[in-house]
């Protein structure tokens, strides 16, 4: 993944960046905070819910999505290191919405 960004950094004329995207950006942050603080997300999103495929449902996914698409660029959030890691479950029983494979997010 970092040869690919260099490769193309060294491509470039005039500046030049690594990532075309603000680090840390507040969707990146809110995308993993979605069942812990939907206030945020709602707000970010002008009240609603983004599409159901494109909320966080899975680490795994979101994982090989980041080592795979050039162009998402997800960073840790500092609660992945913090126990007990219940910024992952819906507590708040938030209807996220159903994926288009049938799956609802939870």
């Amino acid at each position: 993944r970092l040869a690919f960004f260099k490769e193309r950094c060294s491509d470039m004329s005039g500046k030049k960046f690594l990532y075309g995207t603000h680090y840390s950006a507040p969707g990146y942050v809110l995308y993993y905070l979605v069942r812990t603080a939907p206030e945020y997300l709602l707000c970010l999103q002008n009240g609603k819910f983004d599409q159901p495929n494109r909320l966080f449902h899975s680490i795994a996914t979101t994982w090989d999505n980041v080592f795979t698409d050039h162009a998402d660029v997800k960073e840790l959030i500092p609660e992945f290191y913090e126990p007990p890691g219940d910024f992952l479950l819906n507590l708040m029983n938030l209807d996220l919405g159903i994926r288009t494979d049938g799956t609802r997010v939870n």
